[in-house]
């Protein structure tokens, strides 16, 4: 039947999000990666997370789980986008746990550490210069493929920047980050494309600018 088409596919919209540019996003995002990746263990219900075209405000950090797959209608088109003020946390998106834990919590009471997520045609986006885009901490055999990474800083203000920001930062507390695949990707307006300070392993970044 129809309904039975239309419930292979799950949108951010469905769980309250805008993508207005305006509508504060944060919950709902956060809401549907919990219900679809953290509720059970039954990989049927894994179903990608569309993200229509759209312009998704954001004020606090996504919190990716294991097993997520986020997808949308291209870098230019399906943009999470972290405002410049009233913004808290230090990057647009993370990785996390089943729980949604994150940082140094990830793991904890025996949750599922980032794992196998996928990232696909869209953009993640700060207007604060002093923020990352994106956290890959702790997190095995992710792939970021036709994904933006934008960071706040131009041409002119990025010679003398003393933020030390980073498109994508690799974590590796508390297990070391590893297989990670970056395809037909674009890093910019942060200090460093890519930066870490932790041991990392499989760390791959290919045809991308």
């Amino acid at each position: 039947s129809l309904q039975n088409w239309l419930d292979q596919f799950a949108t951010v919209k469905d769980f309250g999000a805008k993508g207005d540019g305006l509508t504060d996003d944060t919950a709902a995002i956060n809401r549907a990666l919990n219900q679809l990746y953290c509720q059970q263990d039954n990989v049927q219900i894994r179903r990608g997370l569309f993200f229509p075209a759209g312009k998704y405000i954001i004020s606090a950090p996504i919190d990716i789980p294991p097993f997520a797959t986020l997808y949308g209608e291209g870098p230019e088109n399906s943009i999470i986008q972290m405002v410049v003020s009233g913004g808290t946390g230090t990057c647009v998106a993370q990785t996390a746990d089943n729980s949604q834990q994150t940082g140094i919590d990830i793991g904890n009471g025996g949750a599922i550490t980032p794992t196998d997520i996928n990232i696909i045609n869209m953009a993640f986006q700060t207007l604060d210069a002093s923020k990352n885009v994106f956290l890959v901490n702790s997190a095995t055999n992710c792939i970021f493929r036709g994904v933006s990474f934008i960071g706040a800083e131009t041409l002119d203000t990025l010679p003398t920047s003393t933020n030390g920001t980073g498109c994508v930062v690799f974590g590796s507390n508390p297990i070391t980050t590893s297989d990670i695949l970056f395809d037909s990707c674009r890093f910019t307006g942060t200090v460093y494309g890519a930066i870490t300070s932790d041991v990392t392993t499989g760390i791959t970044i290919s045809n991308s600018y």
